[in-house]
């Protein structure tokens, strides 16, 4: 799922679903492109995991609360706690990688 919302994002985040929020500014040419590349995420593994778009210049964002400092950031959250953080443009197969290996883990530990 490709959420562009950030209503509700707490709540979303305590689902048991990985989550990856990705904290962006729509003036930002990185962003743009690692959105981008988010599409391209939420279509190849679209059961796996939800994608949180958090815009960084909207009032309400959590970006402070994430402690987040560049932008584009990608955390990638498990069970309401961040398990891993990308900075900067992540490529497809990087995020696919991490997905796939926290999935795994998550197995391993059930």
């Amino acid at each position: 799922m490709w959420n562009q919302s950030q209503k509700n994002t707490s709540e979303d985040l305590k689902e048991n679903r990985l989550k990856l929020m990705t904290f962006c500014a729509s003036w930002s040419s990185p962003c743009i492109n690692q959105c981008s590349i988010l599409e391209d995420l939420s279509t190849l593994l679209p059961d796996c995991i939800d994608i949180i778009r958090i815009n960084i210049d909207d009032p309400d964002h959590d970006s402070d609360k994430y402690n987040i400092n560049a932008v584009p950031t990608l955390c990638l959250v498990s069970e309401g706690k961040e398990i891993r953080r990308f900075i900067g443009v992540q490529q497809l197969d990087t995020l696919v990688e991490a997905v796939k290996f926290h999935m795994e883990k998550e197995k391993c530990n059930a």
